[in-house]
């Protein structure tokens, strides 16, 4: 739920900066580009946020932030398959330090949990998913700005985080706040 409010309000925040304070006078992205463009991004951290929710039901968050952390190595494989992108030497040195150290930790984990790792590693690589899609929407070619980038993306999140927040949690949440 407040995950929901907090995209509500930067939807509003955006929509003043854009229109009141910059003075963009017209919408910049069609319809059929926000199903195409943003919507896959909205999707991707709708369901980060909720899977990292739902990791926390079985594993401490230390140990969530410590799978977290498995990020920029999900994101750098991820860039080199789908993107054909290419890092320097030192980038790729960098990544058996993070392996070994996150593989050490686990290993330790008094409160190890299957189905927690599952969900917080998945919500790891959506997170990476979200920024090779957020790299690619900003960049010269789309001319997107990281604040109207937000405008367009913070509904459309806060719809499927309502919706995930329903499935997952019920009405209850909602009632909370009321």
């Amino acid at each position: 739920a407040i995950t929901v409010i907090h995209m509500i309000f930067s939807w509003i925040l955006c929509r003043f900066y854009l229109f009141h304070i910059r003075g963009d006078e017209k919408a910049g992205l069609t319809c059929r580009q926000q199903l195409k463009e943003i919507m896959p991004l909205s999707i991707c951290f709708a369901l980060s946020v909720a899977m990292g929710n739902l990791s926390l039901k079985y594993i401490y968050p230390s140990f969530n932030q410590m799978l977290g952390s498995m990020s920029p190595l999900i994101t750098v494989l991820l860039a080199v398959v789908f993107q054909k992108k290419r890092f320097s030497t030192k980038t790729w040195l960098s990544m058996p330090v993070i392996c070994i150290g996150l593989a050490m930790c686990s290993v330790k984990e008094l409160n190890f949990n299957a189905l927690g790792a599952f969900y917080a590693t998945g919500a790891t690589v959506l997170r990476a998913v979200k920024s090779l899609i957020q790299g690619r929407l900003l960049s010269p070619s789309h001319k997107l700005d990281s604040v109207s980038l937000l405008y367009y993306m913070a509904p459309i999140s806060a719809l499927w985080l309502f919706f995930l927040m329903l499935l997952m949690e019920g009405t209850e949440p909602m009632m909370l706040l009321l």
